[in-house]
């Protein structure tokens, strides 16, 4: 195994303060819709008959992750109207300047002219350019309906991952990408518990999986030349991958205990969310985008 050299980032005596500010204004904007997340997923735990997961084990070692193998988002029949009402509401409480909006995406949704059951359904093959003609048609920001779909959409893909990743639990997947969900990872974490593996958290459906720590996910380039981890600030947990073959990078949690997975890998994320600002300023990508770390470069 080739090893990556390690390297600091440096800041002035107001880094931890700016830090804590930082994530705390964004964990409170998040908050309502992120515990609204959890509270439903729990309550509406997919109950699977024997049998009626698809799974190919052939195709999956050849890369197909589950959803991919004609595994529904969303169970036959199933009204998520009354759902998608709450998600409105709770962004409206954490995003007040989207209030308005939400409010029309609602009223959209109770007189059908909106039917999110339709969006789900088609995942993963719905057309996300089409957010911007129905965000004209409701009158409403692409930022607002991007919001919505996108934290309605997490809410069962966290769900079905949590049903599906049983199955898999015992297959070898050496993906940069999830064994689910297809989706990038947005968070990793190197547990010191485990002889330092490294472990990658889905952004779409947080599914959590081993991966080659001195490995990009995204290219799969491994050369000591061009893979590395720099940590901000001296503090060893707060670390970040970057790639210089393409440019990208995955905020890391460096050896961590194993309570640290008590955490909702959400929480973990936006707390690192300073570490995308000075990763995104030294003109670095994020392996996936989200809500929270879509930054301008300074």
């Amino acid at each position: 195994m080739k090893s990556t050299k390690k390297s600091h980032c440096s800041g002035n005596a107001n880094t931890a303060i700016e830090k804590e500010n930082s994530y705390a204004d964004i964990i409170r904007a998040f908050s309502p819709v992120l515990s609204l997340k959890e509270a439903i997923i729990d309550s509406i735990t997919a109950v699977e008959a024997d049998g009626k997961v698809k799974f190919d084990e052939k195709i999956f070692g050849d890369g197909i992750p589950l959803l991919a193998q004609g595994n529904p988002l969303i169970n036959n029949g199933e009204d998520v109207n009354d759902l998608s009402l709450k998600i409105t509401s709770a962004i409206a409480e954490g995003f007040p300047i989207f209030a308005g909006e939400m409010e029309n995406i609602s009223q959209a949704i109770i007189k059908t002219t909106l039917r999110p059951q339709e969006y789900l359904a088609k995942y993963p093959k719905h057309d996300e350019t089409a957010f911007a003609t129905l965000a004209s048609a409701l009158s409403v920001s692409y930022e607002a309906i991007y919001l919505f779909f996108y934290f309605l959409t997490r809410i069962f893909l966290e769900r079905k991952s949590r049903v599906l990743g049983s199955v898999i639990h015992d297959c070898e997947w050496d993906k940069g990408y999830c064994a689910i969900c297809g989706g990038a990872p947005m968070l990793a974490k190197i547990k010191q518990e485990k002889h330092g593996q490294r472990w990658l958290v889905c952004s779409v459906c947080l599914h959590q999986w081993r991966f080659n720590r001195v490995v990009c996910p995204h290219c799969y380039s491994e050369g000591k030349e061009e893979t590395n981890y720099i940590f901000i600030n001296e503090e060893e947990h707060d670390s970040a991958f970057y790639c210089d073959k393409c440019k990208r990078y995955l905020v890391t949690l460096y050896r961590i205990a194993e309570f640290a997975d008590s955490v909702p890998s959400d929480i973990h994320s936006i707390k690192l969310s300073y570490i995308d600002v000075i990763m995104q300023n030294k003109g670095y990508l994020p392996m996936a985008t989200l809500p929270w770390n879509k930054f301008g470069a300074s």
